[in-house]
């Protein structure tokens, strides 16, 4: 059985994105969410030492080059980004959940938008609407970017509860 690359990238955004209150979240640079380039000001493609200066200290960061440094404060959400060769290769972002597992949609997750208004907290139909060229796939929606580069909007049923780009 072949498993899709998609598959993949939500099951290790679901380990990779911590539920427990730690320090903070990721001061963003920037509300703006870029499809397939970059999400509070954090692109792909720039060095740790500029993704550290964008977003500030992250609560843990595994041991460079290929490193992630996650930010996580409970009820507010998390955040993470992944290093490869010294370069930021993948930014996620994610509501918390509550007792019952529906997304928690707090700011300053809440406040990260699209130009077309899409974030956390928007209705499947709405990202429809706004990204025509993408694709429902296995509890996402899937955005082809340029280069190889993509944006999945991970979905609660019909609601977004996170946000992931890579290459």
């Amino acid at each position: 059985m072949r498993r899709s690359p998609l598959a993949a990238c939500v099951a290790v955004i679901a380990m990779a994105l911590p539920a427990a209150a730690a320090a903070a979240l990721p001061t963003f640079a920037s509300n703006l969410v870029q499809p397939a380039e970059a999400i509070g000001g954090l692109a792909l493609g720039k060095d740790a030492a500029f993704a550290e200066q964008r977003w500030g200290a992250a609560d843990s960061c595994s041991e460079p080059p290929n490193a992630q440094c996650s930010y996580s404060a409970g009820p507010k959400g998390s955040a993470y980004y992944r290093v490869f060769d010294g370069q930021v290769e993948e930014i996620a972002v994610q509501a918390a959940l509550d007792g019952r597992g529906d997304p928690i949609i707090r700011r300053p997750l809440k406040r990260l938008r699209t130009v077309k208004g899409i974030g956390i907290g928007s209705r499947l139909g709405e990202v429809r609407r706004a990204y025509p060229k993408g694709s429902s796939e296995g509890g996402s929606f899937f955005l082809r970017g340029p280069q190889g580069s993509f944006t999945l909007f991970l979905l609660d049923g019909t609601r977004v509860r996170g946000l992931l780009i890579s290459r």
